[in-house]
């Protein structure tokens, strides 16, 4: 009788705590949110063009677990040492290629374009979209500010990705809807988001720390696509 009065305590005391948290008894789990980075190849930009104020961006990345929805962040900012202003806002248009050829609208608090400022970022609204694991798929971004576009110089643009980089003083199309074939301009570089996010509960996701070697500098190939910046 003695055990049996302490089991009910013990559960009376567990159900107690439960009310208190505002879950009912009985009542059934919750579903669990946790975003986390899912794909692969999201850089920080490091270079400044001063020569040109429009960009258009393409570029390739593998999921890493299945998703039905995703959201992407996009930075108006560069890193060398340190965070660094580009001293001009951006708008940001952009659009997720999957299955290749068909571009979906990405949207930013509702509206088609996002407005970041200086040393900025912008996270979009949810994305409903379906990507398997371990497929491959794009995200395109048209980036216009007056006082220069931004890329990320230390990473291989990589052709057999489908990587490609657009840049020019003015006259550019935005390609993030019409998803038209982007030109790449030789400069070595992409332009990527910073993240790329979706609720992922039962999936982990690490950082690595390190020099130009982590994020495969140098590489070609599909290779380095997957393993670098995952």
């Amino acid at each position: 009788m003695r055990r049996s009065g302490l089991l009910t305590a013990v559960f009376a005391l567990a159900v107690g705590i439960a009310v208190a948290f505002g879950a009912s008894p009985g009542a059934p789990p919750q579903p669990v949110t946790a975003l986390r980075q899912v794909a692969t190849r999201t850089y920080t930009p490091n270079v400044q063009d001063d020569t040109t104020t429009q960009a258009m961006s393409r570029t390739g990345h593998f999921m890493r677990t299945s998703v039905t929805s995703l959201q992407i962040e996009v930075g108006n900012y560069k890193y060398q040492g340190g965070i660094s202003f580009v001293n001009g806002s951006a708008t940001i248009t952009a659009s997720i290629e999957y299955p290749l050829g068909t571009c979906t609208q990405v949207t930013f608090n509702s509206s088609t374009t996002a407005s970041v400022v200086n040393n900025g970022f912008a996270l979009s609204d949810p994305i409903s979209l379906s990507i398997p694991a371990g497929a491959r798929f794009w995200v395109r971004q048209f980036y216009q500010n007056s006082l220069g576009t931004i890329s990320t110089q230390s990473v291989t643009n990589i052709s057999n990705m489908g990587d490609a980089l657009d840049k020019a003083a003015s006259g550019l199309s935005d390609q993030t809807v019409s998803c038209t074939t982007v030109t790449d301009s030789g400069s070595g570089s992409i332009y990527t988001p910073v993240a790329i996010i979706a609720n992922a509960p039962n999936s982990h996701a690490g950082c690595v720390y390190g020099d130009s070697l982590s994020v495969g500098t140098g590489g070609t190939g599909e290779t380095v696509a997957e393993t670098s910046a995952a």
